[in-house]
This record gives C-alpha cells, structure tokens and sequence, in this order.
C-alpha cells in the first residue's frame, strides 16, 4: 500500500476516538425549545446582581435520575438569567412574598450538559466529570467577548462547579431530585 504507514494509521484512529470523545465547549448545542419542552425547577434571586435565574432540565434525565447518584448522561440543565424589575432608585422590586420581580427579558442562557467520555480533554484538577459548558445569547448565538469579540471561555464555570463535585457538578438539580424523589 504507497504512502501507508503505521503512524499515520494510528494518527487517524486517535483522532476519530477523540473527536467522539473530547466533545469541547462547541458540542454544547443550544437546546431550541427548552422554555416549553424542558421542566423549569427552580428559581432563585441573586438581589446583588439585580436578576432572577431560572433553571430547566430535560424532561428524560429529570425522569431517570436518582437521588444521590450521578445524573445520567444526557442531562442538559439550562440557568437562564431575567433581570429584575428595578424602581425608580435601581433597586429590584420584590413580590408579596420578598422575591424579585423578573423581568420577561432573557439576558444570557447557560447550558451545562452531560455526556458520556466528555470532559477528558481537561486537566484533572479542572475537569468536571463528563459535563461541558456553554453561554449564549437569548437567541441561541454563541456569546463573545465585548472586549475581544471572540467565542468565550469557561475557565471560570468548571472553577465554580468543581467546588460542587460531590453533587455531581451542579448546584441546584441534585438537591431538588433528593426533594422530589427522597433518599433511597
């Protein structure tokens, strides 16, 4: 065979299994359809940052996830930011029961999704299981830096999730299946 080596071979067979494992930042697609097709299971106020953020999961990882477990492969969980309705001083006004008021308008989605043989590609001491992360734009584009214009990063997503590894890398999704579903 001219022009085959053995070298070449294996090049090419490890770039097939890392194009399928290694899923990088650009496989987490934005999930068209999530306010509708995906639960919403939480909504938390952040007062210092003036916004509400609601959080969906996949109605399929919501359904076979256990309490205690790791979440299983598949799982797309979604933060959607909302800015809070200000007063006339900037500050956020709040309902009958203190919460903010959001406002209809989405600032920024964040998607973080699990898959099977994701997360390989990092470094142990910033890997997150086998979830990737994304940040767009309310209308499904990626975000970019205002000051560079390039794709972001998400240095700072893993840093923060990785203090959550015993929760399997998330902060909201599995206390609320230990609510749901109790401890087994």
């Amino acid at each position: 065979m001219k022009g085959f080596t053995f070298s070449g071979f294996l090049a090419v067979c490890l770039s097939l299994t890392t194009s399928q494992v290694n899923a990088g930042f650009d496989e987490v697609k934005f999930p068209e359809g999530y306010q509708t097709q995906f639960i919403r299971y939480a909504a938390i106020d952040k007062p210092k940052k003036r916004k509400v953020r609601f959080f969906y999961v996949n109605p399929e990882a919501l359904a076979a996830a256990q309490p205690g477990g790791p979440l299983p492969d598949g799982t797309v969980i979604i933060m959607e930011d909302h800015p809070a309705v200000l007063d006339t001083n900037k500050e956020p006004v709040t309902d009958g029961n203190g919460r903010l008021i959001p406002t209809a308008k989405v600032s920024n989605v964040f998607v973080q999704e699990r898959r099977k043989g994701w997360g390989t590609q990092h470094a142990a001491e910033t890997r997150n299981g086998e979830w990737e992360y994304a940040w767009y734009t309310a209308d499904g584009k990626p975000k970019t830096s205002k000051k560079t214009g390039k794709l972001v990063t998400f240095g700072k997503c893993m840093a923060c999730h990785k203090k959550a590894a015993a929760q399997d890398y998330n902060f909201t999704l599995s206390p609320f299946i230990t609510k749901i579903k109790g401890m087994k």
